[in-house]
């Protein structure tokens, strides 16, 4: 038996990734390679102090891993190009697409998984708030609603994601609400 909590969590998702990709691969023999990975951290905009708990998490991760604004910001998603190295995106203060709230998020190459995961689930927890975070892989744009839905895992408890956002050819990255977050 596991007795650190951390590792319990660990095993938990890796159990749960695995039954995941063993029944998609048992539906579907021909599943696409997963190129890299998506981390999200949804927040509510609209308090102050989530907004402050999200911009400081957001500050030890670029420092924890030695990322730099602007050098290290990831292209636009919608620019379908392929990330070579750990990035951020800007964060997005709207809620809209498949996120119903605010987020910020990092794409990471396969080889980085262990080590960015792992930083998320040791830190996601700060001193005045948990934050949830959702991981799913990136395969490529054919396959989107099942990366964020099919082959996802969340450290915390489930965000509502907008199941709807990538029906009938949608990106999923329209944004319908404005709020003011700075980050």
């Amino acid at each position: 038996p596991i007795s650190h909590p951390l590792m319990r969590e660990v095993s938990h998702y890796c159990v749960v990734l695995a039954v995941l990709l063993a029944l998609t691969l048992a539906a579907n023999s021909t599943l696409p390679e997963f190129t890299q990975i998506h981390y999200h951290v949804p927040f509510v905009a609209v308090e102050t102090s989530f907004v402050k708990d999200a911009i400081a998490l957001r500050t030890k991760f670029l420092s924890d891993f030695g990322l730099r604004e602007p050098q290290d910001i990831c292209p636009g998603f919608s620019s379908k190009e392929r990330n070579t190295k750990l990035c951020v995106f800007k964060p997005q203060c709207s809620a809209g697409g498949v996120f119903l709230s605010a987020h910020w998020s990092v794409w990471s190459p396969v080889s980085d998984f262990r080590n960015v995961t792992f930083w998320f689930l040791q830190n996601r927890n700060t001193p005045n708030r948990e934050f949830s975070v959702q991981v799913h892989p990136i395969t490529d744009f054919l396959h989107l609603a099942d990366d964020h839905y099919k082959w996802d895992f969340w450290a915390g408890p489930p965000n509502t994601l907008n199941m709807g956002a990538y029906t009938n050819g949608g990106d999923g990255g329209e944004r319908v609400t404005s709020l003011d977050c700075k980050f």
